[in-house]
């Protein structure tokens, strides 16, 4: 199924079919309840189709789409600012795992339970947009990304301003 998110509120706005010469495809979109339409967005699936997550950067916030109820749930990223650009769903362990690249962190979500928790990086390295040593940051994004292998628990991670994978 393939998926748009639009902006605002939550119900389904349209659906629309592919011709019939063509493989048949329908969209659906919900319109998320965020204020600023200018941020940036990541988002993944649960693979059962039931839940699909979602990063809004500027609100430092993670999201739950539920399309089969049509609601969307919000959590506020403890650290101010964080920017979170990638978001990955970890089928084993049911937890959500993000980039913090404002703040050089990497987060968990355990949506049973409402729990974050933030691990810092051991270097300035998740994006450029990190502080430099006096403190000042800058506004070239170059967002890092994360990956989550269910068969061993390993979340792995890009070190965008140091080259390295974590």
């Amino acid at each position: 199924m393939l998926l748009f998110v639009s902006l605002f509120y939550i119900y389904p706005i349209g659906v629309e079919a592919i011709p019939s010469d063509q493989n048949t495809v329908l969209t659906k979109s919900w319109t998320l309840p965020l204020f600023n339409q200018d941020s940036g967005y990541a988002i993944t699936s649960s693979f059962s189709g039931n839940e699909i997550y979602f990063v809004d950067s500027n609100e430092n916030k993670i999201g739950r789409l539920a399309p089969l109820t049509n609601t969307i749930t919000l959590w506020d990223i403890p650290t101010a600012n964080s920017f979170p650009t990638s978001v990955k769903f970890d089928p084993s362990t049911g937890s959500v795992y993000f980039v913090e690249s404002n703040t050089n962190k990497i987060g968990r979500l355990v949506p049973e339970t409402n729990a974050v928790t933030e691990w810092s990086l051991q270097s300035n390295s998740s994006d450029s947009s990190v502080g430099n040593s006096s403190g000042i940051t800058d506004n070239t994004r170059q967002f890092s990304s994360l990956s989550v292998d269910p068969s061993t628990g390993s979340v792995y991670f890009v070190e965008s301003n140091t080259n390295k994978i974590g």
